[in-house]
């Protein structure tokens, strides 16, 4: 052979070992019993062994012989037999027709009598076989034919033979006459067997070949200090049997000269930090234990906190009063008038005389603002009460006046002449104010409520009892009276 072509083969050779042992995912080993693998269940044979190590797994494959199934069936074919000269009845059976094992059989049969009729006369025709007989009544035309019914008899056994066989017989007034024909045909197609093997698999896990298989030795947790020195666990891994275990150890990690803190060895040696203080930073030269939360490793992130001493104190805004937050919390306001119960933050009397002196107790609270401007933010609150009517006008309202958080003020009003629906208003606002870096001025957010309460007052005049007058004695009526002192008068001295 060429040595060129002896080369090829040889490398072919190569490639396929190794495609079968390593390119398929089995192990490159002989199949070792790494774990045990279960038998193949009943009626079926083990047919390979083998370990996949990528998935740690071994496997027994196991087959099983099946009796197949039927392929497409082909066109039909038949068998026949034709008798004649029959009198008033007879018969014609098929030629034998024999099966095969490796195929798969349908079949039917099929009679055809054809004859000259005399007056009236009229026959019977039969086709049957083993399995099913149809008949074609009682007829009085030519020819006759019959046929039974499709058999899926499926596949087929060695040397059984298979036969069709037709018949007639007269019936009505008249018999037929002896020229009769009768022919019986045995029609049957095939399939091929299609051959089926059924496959299963059984198999176990095992953990591994090697220690390595199982993970790597190495420092697992946090370093601790112990008799002045570090220690950390050490954890080693064993593959025993295909089976990984491990085992923890607090092993001394490193020695320290000069004692141990948090599982870190110290030092003697200064080490270069930046201070914060007095918003500037400044280099210093100092033992690790001396660090506070003022030093910093780096000159940036020790600049972070430093504060632009350009920035200036932010201006007080002006609160923008009642009237920006009428239209908003008038719908909240219209709710206030149906409650009958007051709240425990504005206490004081709800039904109340128009035009009286009364006096209540506001006690409202927010969370307190940030007043610290150097931090670039900033915040400032408002508070103030006012009188309102059910169509939401402004009656009487106090000052504004800047808070820390909390709002308590005792209000005394003259309540309106008219009789309607109030509510007595306290409110706390809040401006959120923010240093801009890039234009050197104060941002002011819009007036927000943080928060509101209110009462219902309802005018109304008390019910007092009535003054009762003095009786006018008889003078007040005796002009009323006296033409009916006249009439009696007359009626008695007539």
């Amino acid at each position: 052979m060429n040595p060129k072509y002896m080369g090829l083969v040889v490398l072919l050779v190569i490639v396929l070992i190794l495609l079968f042992y390593g390119g398929f995912g089995r192990s490159a080993t002989i199949y070792s019993n790494q774990c045990s693998i279960p038998s193949c269940p009943s009626g079926y044979t083990s047919v390979d062994t083998y370990c996949d190590e990528s998935k740690q797994k071994c496997y027994r494959e196991c087959e099983k012989q099946l009796s197949g199934y039927c392929g497409n069936y082909g066109s039909w074919s038949y068998k026949s037999k034709e008798c004649s000269n029959y009198g008033v009845g007879g018969s014609c059976t098929t030629p034998h027709f024999y099966e095969s094992s490796d195929k798969c059989y349908q079949f039917y049969a099929k009679t055809t009598v054809n004859y000259p009729l005399t007056l009236n006369g009229a026959i019977r025709v039969k086709a049957t076989n083993s399995w099913d007989t149809e008949y074609s009544g009682c007829v009085g035309y030519t020819p006759v034919s019959v046929s039974t019914s499709v058999y899926n008899y499926g596949r087929g056994s060695d040397g059984s033979s298979r036969t069709a066989s037709g018949s007639y017989s007269s019936c009505g007034s008249n018999a037929v006459t002896s020229a009769t024909k009768i022919k019986t045909q045995f029609y049957y197609r095939t399939a091929s067997v299609v051959e089926e093997v059924d496959t299963t698999t059984k198999s176990c896990s095992y953990d591994c070949n090697t220690n390595k298989d199982c993970g790597t030795d190495g420092y697992i947790g946090s370093p601790s200090c112990k008799d002045n020195n570090a220690y950390q666990m050490f954890r080693t891994y064993k593959c025993l049997d295909y089976v990984c275990s491990y085992s923890d150890l607090d092993t001394l990690k490193e020695s320290c000269l000069y004692g141990c803190l948090n599982g870190v060895c110290g030092v003697l040696e200064e080490i270069d930090f930046y201070r914060f203080s007095e918003n500037q930073c400044n280099q210093i030269s100092i033992l690790e234990s001396e660090k506070t939360i003022n030093d910093y490793s780096t000159l940036a992130e020790c600049q972070v906190n430093i504060i632009g001493e350009d920035i200036i104190a932010p201006p007080d805004p002006s609160p923008s009063g009642f009237s920006k937050f009428i239209s908003s919390i008038i719908n909240w306001l219209k709710n206030i008038f149906s409650t009958i119960f007051g709240i425990a933050t504005i206490t004081g009397s709800q039904i109340v005389e128009p035009n009286t002196i009364q006096t209540y107790q506001i006690d409202l609270s927010a969370p307190i603002p940030d007043s610290d401007w150097s931090d670039g933010t900033y915040q400032v609150q408002y508070a103030n009460w006012a009188l309102i009517d059910s169509s939401g006008n402004i009656i009487q309202e106090g000052t504004w006046e800047k808070i820390n958080g909390k709002y308590q003020k005792s209000v005394t009003i003259t309540t309106p002449s008219n009789i309607d629906d109030f509510a007595l208003l306290g409110m706390i606002t809040q401006f959120d104010i923010t240093f801009n870096e890039a234009t050197g001025q104060w941002t002011t957010s819009e007036e927000r409520i943080v928060n509101k309460e209110a009462i219902d007052l309802k005018t109304k005049y008390t019910i007092e009892e009535p003054e009762v007058p003095f009786a006018g004695g008889f003078g007040g009526f005796i002009g009323t009276i006296i033409n009916w002192l006249k009439g009696i008068w007359q009626s008695i001295f007539g």
